[in-house]
């Protein structure tokens, strides 16, 4: 079916897809703020120290990445990178009309 034969159809997907970029995102916050295991007990003969997890923290960045590019390719306007672009004139000055 061809989005552009079915304009009603067509603004539906787009919505479903804003929505699932959304809840992408929303769940990017709770990965992020999700600390509960960045810590771990280690137990070493009669002593207990609490020790950095570093392979959990990676797998949640790992989780937040993946999250933010299928963001961006769901729904680029929203999510997508922003690129800037500027015209300068001779030496870095901006360009004046004259």
């Amino acid at each position: 079916m061809c989005l552009k034969t079915h304009p009603d159809f067509q603004l539906a997907y787009e919505a479903a897809r804003r929505f699932a970029a959304d809840s992408l995102v929303d769940e990017m916050l709770e990965i992020a703020d999700d600390a509960r295991n960045d810590w771990m007990e280690r137990i070493n003969r009669s002593e207990t120290t609490a020790v950095f997890n570093a392979e959990n923290v990676q797998r949640s960045c790992l989780r937040v990445q993946t999250h933010q590019w299928i963001a961006e390719k769901r729904c680029p306007s929203r999510y997508g990178q922003k690129i800037k672009s500027e015209v300068t004139g001779k030496d870095g000055g901006l360009c004046k009309r004259k």
